[in-house]
């Protein structure tokens, strides 16, 4: 696995021709959908813990001059429950924590295993990515003509994920290996 562009991608070669061959072996199955589904919800499953660690990373990054509680504009954007209790608004770093997703491909030229930020709200993607180089650039109180640049700990992607990258590679790789063991003994058994 590699660092590219606010994104883990899975490089390994043999992983990728596994994953390729996987794919390929998948789709001379009759029933590739559910067998694909099963694929990648085990590839998920390796790759959780990982996920979980850089989820709470992200919420643990510190912000100069932030509390932490949700700020004010957390707190402007909240809700009141049914139940009559408030529900205050995500913050920058819970919102990043909740647009982490593990991204599955598996085709001839873009196999790989990703962890990246896919929050549906591109200014938290692009906060996202800032946060991690230790700066985060943005106007104060929406005033487009005053801009300011607020400090946070750096490395809480790539930092949180140098360590367990070989262990999440081993993991999928497993997966991968079971995996075609599996449907060459279905295969085996058909025939």
């Amino acid at each position: 696995m590699a660092a590219n562009g606010g994104s883990l991608i899975y490089v390994d070669k043999a992983s990728v021709l596994k994953l390729q061959h996987v794919a390929k072996a998948i789709k001379a199955q009759g029933d590739s959908k559910a067998l694909t589904k099963m694929l990648n919800a085990e590839i998920r499953e390796a790759v959780k813990p990982l996920l979980t660690d850089l989820q709470q990373a992200a919420r643990g990054v510190t912000i100069q001059g932030g509390g932490e509680g949700p700020s004010r504009q957390a707190r402007r954007t909240g809700r009141t429950l049914k139940s009559g209790k408030f529900k205050s608004g995500r913050g920058l770093r819970e919102s990043v924590s909740f647009g982490l997703r593990t991204q599955i491909s598996k085709g001839a030229n873009t196999a790989a295993v990703r962890i990246r930020l896919a929050s549906k709200d591109p200014a938290v993607n692009r906060l996202g990515k800032r946060m991690e180089k230790g700066s985060i650039r943005h106007p104060l109180f929406g005033n487009r003509d005053r801009w300011y640049v607020t400090r946070t700990s750096k490395g809480w992607f790539y930092g949180t994920a140098k360590g367990q990258l070989p262990i999440v590679q081993k993991r999928v790789e497993r997966v991968l290996d079971k995996f075609t063991a599996d449907l060459a003994h279905k295969v085996d058994r058909a025939a």
